[in-house]
């Protein structure tokens, strides 16, 4: 497909780890590195924000994905609806079903910012090239959105 001599001056680039994951700071440049569950592996991560949604002092992760820029041949990546991550308190995280979540997002998400005004917590999804999407966290337990 490629002649010998444009071979040999191509820049040869390997990756060995071909998921999501975390990397968890233990200190003194060490990092603990996690696979996110199978679920979020499904469609791409774009944006990513910590909320402790289930208020039990531990960061849980809230994200969205999706991306359809590709060309044809390659299809989209469109299987978020996006996410809720359930932190343990030991970094290990748990996919909330969506069903119990509220979540029902279809668009590219890509960011994804929490919001505190008058003692709610509401979370904004920004798509590419579509409106923002605004779901606020139910205050008990704060287990749940409402859109």
């Amino acid at each position: 497909m490629f002649p010998g001599p444009s071979l040999k001056k191509s820049l040869v680039k390997e990756f060995n780890y071909c998921a999501s994951i975390i990397a968890i700071n233990k200190g003194n440049g060490q990092f603990d590195i996690r696979q996110l569950p199978t679920q979020v592996q499904l469609s791409s991560i774009n944006a990513i924000a910590l909320q402790d949604v289930n208020a039990d002092g531990n960061p849980d992760m809230i994200l969205g994905g999706n991306q359809y820029g590709f060309l044809p041949q390659f299809e989209r990546l469109d299987a978020s609806f996006g996410d809720v991550l359930i932190n343990n308190g030991k970094g290990i995280f748990t996919v909330m079903d969506n069903r119990n979540t509220g979540l029902h997002l279809r668009g590219e998400i890509r960011d994804i910012k929490s919001l505190n005004t008058k003692g709610t917590t509401q979370i904004i999804f920004l798509q590419n090239n579509d409106l923002p999407v605004l779901y606020k966290l139910n205050s008990k337990s704060n287990q749940g959105a409402t859109n």
